[in-house]
């Protein structure tokens, strides 16, 4: 799990600071030798007194892993 809060407040660009979370998580994945598979994430929008944040959890897979093959399938069914 990978979670980032942005001290830029309402100025925050939501889509980047998510984007950045899931590249990170790539990377580490790719410094394993797997893939991150999403598992679940949670955004949170600026208010007062609260900083928005993303949260990613994801879990490792091998590259040659047969449940990655199935879930790709299975994305590209819902499209």
């Amino acid at each position: 799990m990978i979670s980032q809060m942005s001290a830029g407040g309402v100025f925050t660009n939501t889509s980047k600071l998510k984007s950045d979370v899931i590249l990170r998580a790539n990377a580490f994945a790719e410094s394993k030798n797997k893939i991150a598979i999403p598992v679940a994430s949670t955004a949170q929008s600026a208010v007062p007194g609260r900083l928005p944040s993303f949260e990613y959890q994801f879990r490792l897979v091998d590259k040659d892993d047969p449940k990655l093959l199935v879930m790709n399938c299975a994305l590209l069914l819902t499209k």
